[in-house]
């Protein structure tokens, strides 16, 4: 949806007229009229104060990540996700255990996310044991790409994530 087409929706819904809506966001109401047309695109700011004058705002959300379920050559299935999942930096340096079934070998440890040799091994279990779930529990996007040509992974993981991986970084060099 544009800005026009929303903006247009939300004056109707708070059942404004043009006029009003340009008296509550204190603009004129030609301004208005020419960001509903589309004549004129409003800068963040002025979107953002003309949805606010209408009484409900602007709101961005990421859409969920979403999982394709592929099957190694031994039908063991890999969750492999549509983007890279980010965490925030606390969870993505923490020092955690993993769930049992992505170790199979001793008793649980804690690892330190924030030693890279540590978070290598996370990463490789929960990429190759892990659910959907431990993905994004414990993958953090830009960490992965850091340690991407270093991180020991077997060749059908590394074949599916890779696409993930150049995709991240033609965005990150523009």
């Amino acid at each position: 949806m544009k800005s026009a087409e929303i903006l247009r929706s939300a004056r109707k819904r708070a059942h404004l007229t043009t006029d009003e809506l340009a008296r509550r966001a204190a603009t004129s109401r030609t301004a208005v009229s020419a960001y509903e047309n589309g004549h004129k695109s409003p800068t963040i700011a002025t979107f953002d104060r003309l949805i606010a004058a209408t009484g409900q705002q602007v709101v961005l959300d990421d859409k969920p990540v979403q999982f394709t379920t592929i099957f190694t050559r031994r039908g063991r299935p890999l969750s492999v996700p549509d983007r890279i999942p980010r965490l925030l930096l606390k969870d993505a340096l923490r020092t955690t255990a993993l769930p049992a079934r992505t170790h199979w070998s001793g008793p649980p440890r804690e690892y330190n996310l924030a030693d890279r040799r540590e978070r290598a091994l996370v990463y490789r279990a929960v990429m190759t044991e892990g659910t959907e779930q431990d993905l994004l529990d414990f993958i953090d996007g830009a960490l992965l790409v850091d340690m991407w040509d270093d991180l020991r992974l077997p060749r059908e993981v590394r074949d599916a994530w890779q696409p993930l991986i150049d995709d991240a970084l033609r965005v990150d060099r523009g």
